[in-house]
């Protein structure tokens, strides 16, 4: 499995770089993130939930996808752990 991905599209780089330059990621994170949000809304039009716990875990999903696009600078970067854990693991 290679891990080689060619983009031959001008606007896709340039996008890419100039949210990295916004954010402070590397272009990979950047279109890594930008690949993950994608999956999860084609995963959300797909689902068809039977359950009303299915249901209910769709509509959460659904708002927090929602709630994303909001977010900006270091909240896309924030890693929960620096939060609740201190330097030696433990919690705060």
């Amino acid at each position: 499995m290679g891990a080689e991905l060619k983009i031959d599209s001008a606007e896709a780089i340039a996008l890419a770089e100039q949210l990295a330059r916004s954010t402070g990621e590397s272009v990979e994170r950047v279109v890594l993130d930008a690949l993950r949000k994608r999956a999860r809304e084609v995963d959300l039009q797909l689902a068809d939930p039977t359950t009303e716990r299915e249901k209910l875990e769709l509509e959460f999903y659904r708002m927090i996808a929602g709630s994303r696009s909001r977010w900006k600078g270091a909240m896309l970067s924030i890693d929960h752990a620096d939060i609740l854990y201190d330097e030696d693991g433990l919690p705060r």
